[in-house]
Order: C-alpha cells, then structure tokens, then sequence
C-alpha cells in the first residue's frame, strides 16, 4: 500500500468532542465523544463509540494541553470530512482477540479554528 499522507503525524491522546458540521451542538453533554490517537495539519484519527458515516461531515472540537503548545491550553475546533471508519480490536492473548466497543474514525482537515486560551479552560470542563 502506498502512503499517501503529507503532513507528519503526531501521537496524541486528548479527548475530542464529535459533532456534524454545520449543526449547533444544543448540549455539548449530549454530544459523541471521543479520544484521539494521533493528528497532523491534513487529518487525524480519533476512536468513538458513536461513530459518523465515511463521506460524513464533521465538526471537532479539543484542547491542545500547554505541554504541547508550550504557553497555555488553545481550544481547536475543526471541521473536516471522515475518510474511513475502521472497526477496533483490541489484542489479548494470540487466541483471544476481542472487538472493541470504540470504532476508529480517520478525518481530512478542511478548516480549523484556534480559539482563545480563555475559552480552551472553559470548554475543558466539558471536553473531558
């Protein structure tokens, strides 16, 4: 298989919270939520029980922790398009491989906002 990534990729595990583009999330509560595996300024990959549809689009939203920003937790938000929805396993003993509940999601960035720093410490009581 060839790859076909451009941008790097980083290993990164931060909640996220999954919404459909374009739709105001009434209750951020209500919302899916998710954890990331790793992100790059094209994609990322990010693992959810309620998984969206491939061709989907979706709206994220996470905070980048300041051991990463290296000044203070920034709010993301990004909308982008699900490019491949993949069933999880998680690997036990050779003889016992069991199915996740969580469903891996790969996502093409198309936009992203960075949002305040303020606003990253107000939302990461409902992001996590």
């Amino acid at each position: 298989m060839t790859e076909r990534r451009i941008a790097r990729r980083y290993e990164l595990v931060i909640p996220v919270l999954v919404g459909r583009a374009g739709v105001p999330n009434a209750a951020a509560f209500s919302s899916p939520r998710g954890v990331t595996r790793d992100i790059s300024t094209s994609g990322l990959y990010f693992t959810t029980s309620k998984p969206p549809s491939p061709g989907a689009c979706v709206e994220l939203t996470f905070t980048l922790p300041r051991n990463l920003t290296g000044s203070n937790d920034v709010l993301v938000e990004v909308v982008g398009r699900v490019v491949r929805v993949d069933s999880r396993q998680d690997s036990g003993a050779a003889s016992n491989v069991q199915v996740s509940p969580e469903t891996g999601v790969a996502a093409h960035i198309e936009k992203y906002d960075i949002i305040s720093t303020r606003a990253a410490m107000n939302a990461r009581s409902v992001v996590e």
